[in-house]
């Protein structure tokens, strides 16, 4: 389970460094703030990025425009615009570029949760695509699409969905479990949870559980194994089951 990783790009010093120890303060990420469009280029190829905040004016100019227009094209990371400009022509301008949210300079800590808290529930909201249910992902032509965010605490933190190994109803909510152990708590109804994930490999074993199919290690005809925790197979699921696992005699 990781913290979002954030790239900021501005150019004034001080804004940048400010922007950074409230992100860090917040319980994001944050790399070391790059000012211009070449060291946004070259930070976007080499480093790992959930998000970006991106200033849209960059030495005088509207670069940061020009940025998020190839975040958009290429990249698909979503991307939350910083400007002290909140005029028609410059949102217009920027809107067509996609971004997930803007922040208006002077901006408080309170608006950068919001604006990410924004940013987040659109990452989470993305349509999922037709993917190979057990044999892996098809090559994304959205961000973010073998992983999603978990709100814990005052942050999101990322969860990789290859490392969720089942899912069980947990009251109004759901708790989803992971390879390492952990137990993570969603607000959200399995009916949900399963119409967002059957396309990885997740699959209804009961009323009240999905198992990543990817981390079966036995079944038989009434129990299926994930690693080492025995799972009761419903006998409405069983058929359906039974189409995702591929036995030798």
């Amino acid at each position: 389970m990781d913290a979002i990783r954030i790239l900021i790009v501005e150019d004034e010093f001080i804004i940048a460094r400010n922007l950074q120890v409230i992100l860090e303060d917040l319980g994001y990420e944050p790399y070391e703030p790059v000012g211009s469009k070449v060291e946004a280029f070259t930070a976007l190829a080499e480093l790992e990025i959930d998000l970006v905040i991106l200033d849209i004016n960059l030495a005088g100019k509207q670069e940061g425009i020009e940025i998020g227009k190839h975040i958009n094209d290429k990249l698909h990371i979503p991307f939350i615009y910083l400007t002290s400009n909140s005029d028609k022509a410059t949102i217009d301008l920027a809107r067509s570029t996609h971004p997930k949210t803007y922040l208006i300079k002077p901006f408080s800590s309170e608006d950068i949760y919001a604006a990410i808290e924004m940013a987040v529930d659109k990452i989470n909201n993305q349509p999922a695509i037709q993917l190979a249910p057990i044999h892996g992902l098809a090559e994304p032509s959205q961000f973010q699409l073998n992983s999603f965010f978990i709100k814990v605490g005052s942050k999101y933190v990322k969860v990789k969905i290859e490392d969720i190994t089942h899912i069980n109803a947990d009251g109004k909510m759901v708790e989803v479990n992971t390879h390492a152990k952990q137990k993570l708590h969603v607000k959200m109804s399995l009916e949900q949870m399963q119409n967002q994930l059957y396309k990885f490999g997740f699959v209804r074993v009961q009323r009240s559980f999905l198992v990543n199919i990817n981390h079966v290690s036995a079944i038989n005809n009434e129990t299926i194994y994930i690693e080492q925790e025995a799972i009761p197979i419903g006998r409405q699921y069983k058929d359906e089951l039974m189409k995702y696992i591929k036995a030798i005699n």
